[in-house]
């Protein structure tokens, strides 16, 4: 079964220990303070450090995967925060050697988390509704993840689309049928064009979200950050809920998650100031398909560390999708 390397294995593979290049990193920025690291966290895709700054904690990430561009996360925290949206205060930016770092405020408030009351729940995600809509206001050019000078690096929106596809392997080994597959090419060659794209999060979903301790949010954090179609965040969200459900093996239908994607699609809406069109939310159905058959690809192959059968749920929730899609 194929594995994926952690992130931070990479760094240490590139330098003795990655503590000595963050603190590096730390000289660097404040070459005239001593600096205090308080705490080290490995995340698959990068390597966190809590730090004590004269008494104020602050967060260095470091990271050496081109689509956590430590830099493309910088830009998009200085836009959201710029339009009111709630995320992390970057203090400094930058690379050295092959390794980007990102330095930026702690949020000291809580990570939400699924086992809250099932109505803070319900709020926290009418929030987060609201807050997307609000980021629909940020254009950028080109589509897809940036590029070092913070463009998209396709030239269509649909070229990224169908550069994010991968379920050819679910036709091999005969996950799919032929019928599966022929309406998931329907799907890829759809064509979804836009004549500008928009700064996306990429990864939009609850448990990037801090929220305080009266259930408001405190902070988006942890964007993939592309250029592209509002709406494609807008499934990424809902592609995640569904991936709850499969954590919890529970039906398609299921009642809570679907409050929840019900909840985020009227705080979205509230905030838009109108109702989603039929073709926006057939567009969503389209994206949340494509985003389905990649991540289920990726969690049956064995390259998303998740519970046990989440694959084989989101396999089942794949095809409901496809039998319901009109082309």
């Amino acid at each position: 079964m194929a594995t994926l390397k952690p992130i931070s294995q990479k760094i240490e593979e590139q330098f003795e220990i990655s503590d000595v290049l963050a603190s590096n990193i730390l000289h660097k920025v404040y070459p005239d303070t001593t600096m205090i690291i308080e705490q080290r966290i490995d995340r698959a895709k990068a390597v966190l450090y809590v730090i004590d700054y004269e008494g104020e904690k602050e967060v260095l990430r470091l990271s050496a995967s081109p689509h956590y561009s430590t830099q493309s996360i910088a830009t998009a925290y200085q836009a959201w925060e710029q339009t009111g949206i709630p995320v992390p205060h970057v203090r400094a930016a930058g690379s050295q050697d092959s390794i980007q770092y990102l330095l930026m405020d702690y949020i000291s408030e809580s990570l939400f988390h699924f086992k809250m009351a099932e109505d803070m729940q319900l709020k926290i995600v009418t929030q987060m509704g609201g807050f997307l809509a609000q980021m629909r206001n940020i254009e950028r050019k080109g589509f897809g993840y940036f590029d070092p000078n913070g463009k998209g690096t396709f030239s269509t929106w649909s070229e990224w689309v169908k550069s994010y596809c991968h379920y050819g392997w679910l036709f091999e080994e005969g996950y799919l049928n032929s019928k599966e597959v022929e309406i998931l090419h329907k799907v890829e060659d759809f064509g979804f064009s836009l004549d500008v794209g928009i700064l996306l999060h990429g990864d939009y979903k609850p448990k990037n979200i801090f929220v305080t301790r009266n259930n408001r949010i405190a902070a988006i954090t942890d964007p993939l950050p592309l250029a592209g179609d509002p709406l494609w965040d807008f499934a990424v969200f809902n592609h995640f809920i569904y991936r709850e459900q499969a954590r919890r093996k529970k039906p398609f239908d299921s009642r809570f998650f679907a409050d929840l994607r019900d909840v985020f699609r009227q705080g979205y809406e509230e905030q838009l100031g109108r109702k989603l069109q039929d073709d926006e939310l057939y567009r969503v159905m389209l994206y949340e398909i494509l985003i389905d058959a990649s991540k289920t690809e990726k969690l049956l192959l064995g390259k998303l560390k998740e519970a046990k059968g989440e694959g084989d749920f989101m396999l089942a929730y794949l095809k409901h999708k496809i039998r319901d899609i009109m082309l």
